[in-house]
């Protein structure tokens, strides 16, 4: 397990690149077209429950898990330009391993429980993440972290990972990682899957299709993807906004590299998302992707529902 600033990420900077092609066309077309903004009052708590449950395999290593935690937040402070909400987080949204499946995952969430921590995320007046403002306590609560993974490395059952790789790997974690500007960043991109409709123009009853390359795990060539976006004004304050990627037909590539004759894969990412206007919060959001190539597979499912 080698972690680089290159490898780091949440699955939540899926959702803002799935939706960041909404902004620019539809301010391209002549069509009506629907902003959403935040009208949050001060001291308001609303709070999510998230389901997590994925399943990987590589060659012979296989490993599944399934979590699920409460999280909240609370409008703390709000000015004309600006909005302050502290994020009572804990478990797999925190979870900063949660790109590498296996064991390093299931000893956060063992390090985690019963614990919290308290970020306090300033977001624009149009509702969009922006930076975290007690990022400081935010690193020493993870240096702290790491400096306990540290000291139990020695006996803990990491297995199938080499400790000395994962030695380095927390290493690296604590002296560039966790100090550099990107880690603020995994955060907010975690956080974008509870704010998809801010910062972003869509059209009204937006049914949309793009095509895009895209290189996917195992593979050493991008592929066609179709992202599929509709946006559907449902009940009384109520939206519906979902997304799907998933490869163009083989007889639809344009560009096939030389020797490829069929597609050897399945593939699809896709996100659904409900909204209530009067309320202002998403009500449920959910994040599914599926891949399958020879002996690689990865699917998992996150799901957050507001119960508060």
């Amino acid at each position: 397990m080698k972690i680089t600033l290159g490898q780091i990420r949440f699955t939540g900077a899926v959702i803002f690149l799935l939706f960041a092609i909404n902004q620019t066309y539809a301010q391209k077309e002549k069509r009506p077209t629907i902003l959403f903004t935040p009208q949050w009052n001060v001291n308001t708590t609303v709070a999510y429950q998230t389901d997590f449950q994925r399943m990987f395999r590589s060659n012979d290593f296989s490993w599944s898990g399934q979590y699920s935690d409460i999280e909240k937040l609370t409008v703390i402070a709000k000015t004309d330009s600006s909005f302050t909400l502290q994020w009572d987080a804990t478990g797999y949204p925190v979870n900063i391993f949660q790109d590498f499946p296996g064991p390093m995952v299931d000893w956060f969430q063992e390090w985690n429980k019963g614990k919290e921590v308290k970020l306090l995320i300033r977001f624009s007046n149009l509702g969009v993440p922006a930076s975290i403002v007690n990022i400081a306590t935010i690193r020493a609560y993870y240096i702290s972290m790491i400096d306990e993974f540290l000291n139990a490395l020695p006996t803990r059952n990491v297995a199938p990972l080499n400790k000395t790789n994962v030695k380095k790997s927390l290493e690296n974690l604590r002296t560039v990682i966790i100090p550099s500007d990107v880690f603020p960043k995994i955060f907010l991109n975690n956080l974008n899957m509870l704010f998809p409709f801010y910062g972003k123009t869509f059209f009204q009853d937006q049914d949309q299709k793009i095509t895009q390359y895209k290189t996917l795990p195992t593979m050493s060539f991008a592929v066609p993807i179709e992202t599929h976006t509709v946006l559907e004004q449902g009940a009384k304050d109520t939206y519906h906004l979902f997304s799907t990627q998933r490869p163009l037909p083989f007889d639809k590539w344009r560009i096939k590299p030389n020797g490829y004759m069929n597609m050897d894969f399945a593939y699809t990412d896709s996100v659904d998302f409900r909204y209530n206007t009067q309320s202002q919060w998403v009500t449920q959001a959910i994040h599914t992707m599926k891949f399958e190539r020879n002996n690689y597979s990865d699917n998992f499912s996150i799901t957050y529902t507001k119960v508060k």
